[in-house]
């Protein structure tokens, strides 16, 4: 990807490389020679055909898909562990087309009550889950309220409340596994609003979706990914 940005500003630091990365799925196509280099805070969107392989790529970051050989670097370390909880670790957010929130939980309840350091209290304070709650979604520009009910909010706008959660929570790297099929225009503007505010603050994307276009406004660089 890029080097260096707009007028000669400094090389960002690496964040993730692969080399010679073979990556095999149960049930579905995988991935062979994969080299990639991704700097802090780039916007890389992968292109391909569905059974290109890009989405066994997506799915190495939640343990979806297990390397087979070759290497992966994660800032600048090696490393050998690829369940999801350990890239949850290392601070990286998958976030696909699957539900994402408890019906019967309201927003708040879905931000706060589902993050592991929540679910080991005893006691939940539900006037201040409410209250950060608030925060996270004025930080973002966010307009639901705290209580909303999951069943009120659409797929496509569950999508943004994700991305703000895992940039509230510290992500270093977040990847966006088809996200937005069947978006309004609407929608893909306000996902490219959120995804622009929250790669200005130095995260990381990796986006792999049917529709590549979507991204294109805020993207380093795009990958073609395709199989042998």
């Amino acid at each position: 990807c890029k080097g260096a940005g707009p007028g000669g500003s400094p090389v960002k630091p690496e964040l993730l490389r692969t080399q010679g990365l073979c990556l095999a799925r149960a049930d579905a196509p995988g991935l062979r020679e994969v080299n990639l280099f991704v700097r802090q805070g780039d916007f890389v969107t992968l292109l391909g055909l569905h059974d290109s392989g890009k989405d066994a790529l997506c799915e190495l970051f939640r343990g979806g898909a297990r390397p087979q050989s070759g290497r992966i670097h994660w800032l600048g370390q090696r490393v050998h562990d690829f369940t999801q909880d350990d890239w949850e670790a290392r601070r990286t957010a998958y976030i696909g087309a699957e539900e994402k929130f408890i019906r019967s939980f309201d927003l708040a309840e879905n931000l706060f009550l589902l993050r592991k350091t929540s679910l080991r209290k005893v006691f939940v304070n539900k006037a201040a889950i409410h209250t950060q709650t608030d925060t996270l979604l004025r930080k973002y520009d966010l307009p639901f309220s705290p209580g909303a009910s999951v069943e009120d909010i659409t797929p496509a706008q569950q999508n943004l409340v994700a991305i703000a959660k895992a940039a509230d929570q510290g992500a270093r790297l977040i990847v966006l596994h088809n996200l937005a099929t069947g978006y309004s225009l609407f929608e893909v503007n306000e996902l490219q609003l959120l995804l622009n505010r929250v790669k200005a603050q130095g995260v990381t994307f990796i986006a792999a979706e049917n529709r590549p276009e979507i991204y294109s406004p805020l993207s380093d660089c795009m990958v073609a990914v395709r199989k042998d």
